[in-house]
């Protein structure tokens, strides 16, 4: 993996804690004093843009914005008027817009890596039956998940095959893989492969 035994891992270990005391800090916002409290969220959120700019993991990049777009929120409940407020709903804006643009990447990614574990799957389906068709297929249960290095599908498929001369032979293969797409590579990955027959 791509983080893991190295000091940027133990880095993304340190965030974890960091998210902690972020959301901690929200509730040390002061309303007496707009130009101090608006310094200390800048701060925290000057702390996130590092993240933003030194991580490959998208979904903390996600979790990062949204901890931005907390304390910019809790800032302006407190400090509704004044230059600071505009200023911290300029940076809002831009936060919120950050994060659909990230959420956006991670769907993609993961539709990308979807297409390409079917794609895959049904080469390895019609290898168990040379000159045959797929009619159809269906995917039972294709959960994804998320590591520091990439993204993660497990996916089980079953292909209906014809015979591709005449159309009477009948298969139904079953494939299970699974696959990782890497954020640093932006390359697919294939892990273990397995096919079978259903009868």
């Amino acid at each position: 993996m791509l983080f893991r035994g190295t000091k940027l891992y133990e880095g993304h270990v340190k965030i974890g804690f960091w998210f902690l005391l972020t959301i901690m800090a929200v509730t040390f916002v002061s309303c007496s004093n707009p130009k101090a409290d608006f310094d200390e969220t800048k701060r925290l959120l000057d702390a996130n843009e590092a993240i933003l700019n030194n991580s490959l993991d998208y979904q903390l990049k996600y979790k990062t914005c949204s901890s931005s777009i907390a304390f910019l929120q809790s800032f302006i409940s407190k400090h509704e008027k004044g230059e600071w407020a505009d200023v911290a709903r300029g940076m809002l804006e831009m936060w919120t817009q950050k994060r659909v643009e990230i959420e956006n990447t991670i769907n993609e990614l993961s539709t990308k890596l979807q297409k390409a574990a079917i794609e895959r799957a049904a080469q390895e389906a019609r290898s168990e039956h040379i000159l045959t068709n797929i009619d159809s297929y269906e995917a039972e249960g294709t959960p994804i998940s998320f590591d520091g290095s990439g993204i993660n599908i497990n996916g089980k498929y079953v292909f209906h095959l014809r015979g591709a001369i005449l159309g009477i032979d009948r298969y139904n293969v079953v494939v299970e893989l699974s696959a990782h797409y890497d954020y640093e590579s932006k390359h697919i990955e294939f892990g273990k492969i397995l096919t079978g027959e259903q009868r």
